[in-house]
Order: C-alpha cells, then sequence, then structure tokens
C-alpha cells in the first residue's frame, strides 16, 4: 500500500519489527508499502511505475483517490491556484495500455477555470522533461539545482519534482555556511507538501520537523545572532517542531529508538534554552 498502517523497522541483532502507524481495531489488516519514502511522496503514475517491477497494479486507497495531490501545476490563468492531475481508477490502470486515455488536469482550485487542452498538453510535457532532467541531476551541484527550480517554481505547485528539488538544495544547503534561514524555508515548504500529500507518520516528516527545529536554532546562535527575544521566540518554535518531530517518530521507530530520542533531547534543549532567553 502506498498509506501503508504499518512498517518494519530493524530490532535487536538481526530481527525486524513491524510498527503500526495508525491505530488499528483487532482484526484489521496490516499493510506495508514496497517503496522507499522518497518514492513515496512521488505521483501515482510514478509509484504504479515502479511497482510494476512486482508486476502489479496498486490499488490501495491514495492511489484511487480522484486527484493526484503530488502533481499540482501552477493555473495558466490566474497563477495562484493549482490544477491536479486527475488519477485513473485502479480498472483504467490495468487496462492495456493502447486503451489508457491520456492524462487530464482538474480545473484550478482558485479560479475553477478549466485548463484547455492545448495547455494540458504543454504542461505534461514539461513535466516530463523535467522527470528526465532529474534522473541526470547531481544532488550536491547546488547552481544547478537553483537554476532547475526557479524554472520548476514557474510551472509546478504541490508537486513532486519540486519537493525533490528543494530536499536535494535543503541537504546541500545544510552542510554550507550562511543558509539557516533559506534552509528553515525549504523544510517548511517540505514539510508543507509532506503533510498535504503524505499524511501518515513516516521518517520524512519527523526528520522534516527536526530539520526546521535545527535550522531555527542555528540562526538564533552565533556571533550574529538575533535580538534576545527574538532568540526566545525561535527557540520555542523549535521546540514545538522538534515535539512534532519527536512525536512522529516515537510511533515509527518506538520512544527509545535512536532517532526518537536524539530529537527528545533536542526539544528539552531547546525549552532550556527558551527559557534561559528570556532571562
Amino acid at each position: 500500500s502506498c498509506s501503508a498502517t504499518c512498517c518494519w523497522q530493524y530490532g535487536p541483532g538481526d530481527t525486524f519489527v513491524l510498527r503500526s502507524r495508525v491505530h488499528l481495531e483487532a482484526g484489521s489488516e496490516l499493510t506495508v508499502s514496497y517503496l522507499e519514502e522518497e518514492d513515496l511522496a512521488k505521483g501515482t503514475d510514478i509509484r504504479r511505475r515502479k511497482l510494476s517491477m512486482w508486476r502489479f497494479t496498486c490499488g490501495c486507497e491514495r492511489c484511487n483517490i480522484p486527484l493526484d495531490t503530488s502533481r499540482g501545476f501552477n493555473c495558466p490563468k490566474c497563477a495562484a491556484g493549482s490544477c491536479f492531475v486527475k488519477v485513473d481508477s485502479f480498472a483504467a490502470a490495468v487496462a492495456p495500455a493502447s486503451t489508457q486515455a491520456t492524462p487530464q488536469l482538474q480545473p484550478c482550485t482558485v479560479c475553477y477555470a478549466p485548463v484547455g487542452k492545448t495547455e494540458q498538453k504543454e504542461l505534461l510535457e514539461y513535466e516530463s522533461q523535467y522527470v528526465d532532467v532529474l534522473e541526470g541531476m547531481s544532488k550536491t551541484d547546488i547552481p544547478r539545482i537553483e537554476e532547475v527550480r526557479a524554472c520548476a517554481l514557474q510551472c509546478f505547485r504541490q508537486h513532486w519534482v519540486l519537493n525533490q528539488l528543494e530536499q536535494w538544495l535543503l541537504d546541500c544547503y545544510k552542510n554550507q555556511q550562511g543558509f539557516a534561514m533559506e534552509c528553515v524555508i525549504l523544510s517548511q515548504r517540505i514539510l508543507q507538501y509532506l503533510n498535504a500529500t503524505c499524511p501518515l507518520v513516516s521518517h520524512s516528516l519527523g526528520w522534516a520537523y527536526e530539520s526546521v527545529g535545527d535550522m531555527l536554532v542555528e540562526s538564533s546562535l552565533g556571533p550574529n545572532s538575533a535580538p534576545a527575544g527574538l532568540r526566545r521566540e525561535r527557540f520555542r518554535e523549535a521546540a514545538t517542531q522538534y515535539e512534532h518531530g519527536y512525536r512522529a517518530l516515537a510511533i515509527i521507530v518506538g520512544e527509545d529508538g535512536d532517532s526518537a530520542r536524539v530529537i527528545r533531547q533536542k526539544w528539552t534543549d531547546a525549552l532550556s534554552e527558551a527559557s534561559g532567553a528570556a532571562k
């Protein structure tokens, strides 16, 4: 399932531990995903294509929603709303390729204007080109990622291609000096995307919250740190982000899991710093 109720974790020795990601009643079906979390954040068409290696077409609840919220385009008319791709039903997805229809875009979420056939064709061609570009890109080439992201922002709104570029850029900026606030903004955008498209708890969600907290803390320390009042607010916000991240990871790996314990300590430290900054 692309919205699995459970996930596997390594346990002591050579064991595996199956943990629930949601509340389950006795007798509920247990589902897991065949895909990595990076792929789960992508569009339905990409997920189905990757799952075809296991010789089946995914028909889970997420793959059968009417709209693919991981494939949003800027409205060509108002530029304020999103036009999402309509998802093929399971029956249509398993039909012979020769009978499958071209993907369609829904009307804009803001101005409700429909997308013309010519515009739809152009947008979907752009999407295909961006997918090809990503496959050949280096994940550490900051100028190239910045260039492609700047162009992608003109085309996409809540799209997995844009999210992928921003994740790569965030990973690069974290290793550079002077990008703390840029990292906060990117982390917040990634969080927004994950909450809108993959709302169940995951490592990615927990780490995104942790990243926001880390960058808020970093921007509050050092010789060029913010004034005391702003520092206090940033530490408080960092503590909130750490708490959200801890609660997500505690479900995934358990309260005593390594990643959960690390972020729990950061949560405690941020609360302490917020109290100290208030003095």
